[in-house]
């Protein structure tokens, strides 16, 4: 693998984050696999950056002869020498926090059938459901359960910006995943995992012991997860996965 690209938005480059946080493990420090988002770094997508001048190398013949035919770009030569003094853990990134706001724009995603990065700031419950009551009005249900608070005053109207202000205040004390996410995630999780045997908390296990990251990390991955997964097509066009399933 010489690329790595998450599909989603630059202002939440979750997997994308996990990816390049596990190639700083010592394990992977010969790894040379490119992580990108492909809002945040269109331009290097593109090819519409400029590249630095290149810098004069000595070139030694004997030591940078490839065999011909090899079949991975990423393998390390077996002659390649470990760093001296490899330290045997590195600094671990602060934990992020899965909030009321992250909650309702994957609780819209599940219920509108549409992924995340298909949301505008500028939609609105009432635009997403196309103004139908009997969905719009189920959403606003579903939102009230998982955060645990009344009714939220125009929040069918409001833009997704002014909703996820407004539930970040009233949901303080907001703690994931709500009854409302805990059923749908587990749902699709237990489809997608069961053929391996694994629970769906196996993906917070693997987040926090093998990544060595915060539980708020391990929430966000778990909703990747469950909705990256999921089969058909969005309402919005394209496939609602961004996730390969093995089968």
């Amino acid at each position: 693998m010489e690329r790595f690209v998450e599909i989603g938005v630059k202002s939440s480059p979750t997997v994308a984050g996990l990816a390049a946080n596990t190639l700083k493990l010592p394990e992977y420090a010969h790894s040379t696999v490119e992580v990108l988002n492909a809002e945040r770094d269109a331009a290097v997508l593109f090819a519409t950056d400029t590249d630095p001048e290149p810098e004069d190398v000595a070139e030694d013949d004997s030591a940078t002869v490839v065999a011909e035919g090899t079949p991975e770009p990423n393998v390390v030569p077996a002659v390649a020498p470990a760093p001296a003094g490899a330290p045997s853990g590195t600094p671990r990134p602060d934990d992020i926090p899965f909030d009321a706001a992250d909650a309702t724009l994957a609780l819209i995603a599940l219920s509108a059938k549409m992924r995340i990065d298909q949301i505008e700031e500028l939609d609105s419950i009432e635009s997403i459901t196309d103004g139908a009551s009997s969905r719009r009005n189920q959403l606003l249900v579903d939102l009230g359960q998982e955060l645990n608070i009344g009714a939220i005053d125009g929040a069918a109207e409001a833009d997704l910006a002014g909703l996820r202000s407004q539930v970040t205040k009233l949901a303080r004390t907001y703690k994931p995943f709500g009854p409302v996410l805990s059923d749908a995630i587990n749902d699709q999780l237990r489809t997608v995992l069961g053929p391996s045997g694994k629970r769906p908390a196996a993906i917070a296990e693997r987040v926090k012991k093998t990544w060595e990251l915060g539980d708020g990390w391990a929430k966000h991955v778990t909703v990747e997860v469950a909705l990256g997964t999921r089969e058909g097509t969005s309402v919005r066009g394209g496939a609602l996965g961004t996730c390969t399933r093995a089968r």
